[in-house]
C-alpha cells in the first residue's frame, strides 16, 4: 500500500488526533491556552536514506523531517522524539552515526 492509502485507512476509523483532526504532520492536545504538538516520523531505510546517504546525514534527516512536522503546525520545537527499527546485522558503527547526525542536527 501506498502511504496515501494508509493514511485513508486509518482516517475512516480514527476520526480526531488529540485536539485536531488526523493529519500526516503531527498531532496537538491543548494544554489551558497552549498547544503541545508532537511527531515522531520514522525515518525508513528502504525509502528515505538513498545508498549514498551516510548514517550521519541519515540521523540528521530524521530531526529535520520531524522538525518540518512541527513547523508545518506552526509550533516552535522544543524536544525531540524518534523512532528506530533496525535490523539484527546493523553495525555498531551505523548506529553510531545516526546518533552522531541526530546530536548534529539538534546542536
Amino acid at each position: 500500500m501506498r502511504e496515501s492509502e494508509i493514511i485513508e485507512l486509518f482516517l475512516r476509523h480514527l476520526k480526531r488526533q488529540g485536539d485536531l483532526p488526523l493529519g500526516d504532520d503531527a498531532g496537538a492536545i491543548r494544554f489551558g491556552k497552549a498547544w503541545l504538538v508532537a511527531t515522531n516520523d520514522m525515518l525508513v531505510r528502504k525509502t528515505d536514506v538513498p545508498d549514498i546517504m551516510t548514517p550521519e546525514q541519515a540521523g540528521f534527516k530524521v530531526v529535520t523531517m520531524n522538525v518540518s512536522d512541527v513547523s508545518a503546525m506552526g509550533a516552535r520545537p522544543i524536544g525531540f522524539l524518534f523512532s528506530l527499527g533496525i535490523p539484527p546485522d546493523l553495525g555498531v558503527d551505523y548506529l553510531k552515526g545516526i546518533a552522531r547526525g541526530i546530536e548534529n542536527a539538534l546542536e
